[in-house]
């Protein structure tokens, strides 16, 4: 099942910036909590049968078109993640010797799945300990 959380995961954060929507946006949207938002796009939570529906109303799709992960192969996820990490990186220029630490590590993991998904997770950690938007 957590794959199936991880590309669902992916899939939602990937129509959410697609749209120009924040996670502050998508999930007043949507009706849930922004930290629930976090935790859907991370994989780290599934969401409610209800908030599906939300979610497919907000961007028009079908639900079956959320579960449709063809396009995302573990190549492509890893990609998308370090896509991301580097767009938080610029969030958090201020503090230079986090950026140091993100960008060693980023080099140092290429394209290992499990190690990326956790550094994402330490980055969004960095960032609601900063009080930064986690957009």
């Amino acid at each position: 099942m957590a794959v199936i959380k991880d590309y669902l995961g992916v899939k939602i954060k990937t129509l959410r910036l697609s749209s120009g929507l924040t996670q502050e946006k998508l999930s007043e949207m949507v009706g849930i909590n922004q930290r629930q938002l976090v935790r859907i796009e991370t994989g780290k939570s599934f969401p409610s049968f209800k908030t599906l529906e939300h979610i497919c109303e907000v961007f028009c799709v079908e639900p079956m078109d959320l579960f449709d992960f063809k396009e995302f192969r573990n190549e492509n996820k890893a990609d998308l993640l370090k896509d991301d990490i580097l767009y938080k990186i610029q969030q958090i220029k201020m503090y230079p010797n986090k950026i140091n630490f993100i960008n060693l590590a980023i080099n140092a993991l290429n394209k290992d799945k499990q190690s990326l998904l956790k550094l994402h997770s330490v980055i969004e950690g960095m960032l609601l300990a900063e009080g930064i938007s986690n957009n």
